[in-house]
């Protein structure tokens, strides 16, 4: 059994019931070491083709693939696959255009044209509802988790605070 360790700040609990920005790492729900995995994203909203539905790797913000545009209520399925020392994403099974590196995190982008948009997102019994900032372009995405943030990174955290206002205090 492989146990992957989150070695980079994830920023507070993704998504709760209510609709929340969303600025963290996502992880498929059932990923194989050896046979990889899978997820569906649905676009339920028909907009402006100008908006479109990245993922990107989360240690990389800069390595990014397309999805789909918004428009024609369609959806994807985005296959992970695990080859060397690296994982995967693409839109092909076995593909490899998204290089995630060693951790298969992966973040979601909303683009309406060059402009980043944040986004909200709601679990529902089907999965997480995104939605983007400017309520247009609304997803479902299965099969996928927001990754929670270790409960150690908050006591280490809080500890590594308490070290600074103590040492503020004795100068």
């Amino acid at each position: 059994m492989v146990v992957l360790l989150l070695a980079m700040p994830v920023t507070g609990f993704a998504c709760v019931s209510t609709c929340e920005l969303c600025d963290s790492a996502w992880e498929l729900a059932d990923l194989d070491m050896e046979l990889g995995g899978s997820f569906v994203v649905k676009d339920l909203t028909a907009g402006s083709s100008a908006k479109s539905l990245w993922i990107y790797d989360f240690d990389n913000p800069d390595e990014e693939l397309l999805l789909f545009n918004d428009g024609d209520l369609v959806s994807a399925t985005v296959y992970f696959s695990y080859m060397g020392s690296s994982w995967f994403a693409d839109t092909t099974s076995g593909g490899t255009a998204l290089d995630l590196g060693e951790t298969p995190y992966f973040g979601f982008l909303f683009k309406y044209g060059d402009s980043i948009l944040e986004y909200c997102c709601t679990a529902t019994d089907d999965g997480f509802q995104l939605r983007d900032s400017h309520g247009v372009m609304s997803v479902l995405a299965n099969d996928v988790n927001p990754v929670p943030v270790p409960a150690a990174v908050w006591l280490l955290g809080s500890g590594l605070f308490g070290l600074v206002a103590v040492r503020r205090r004795k100068s």
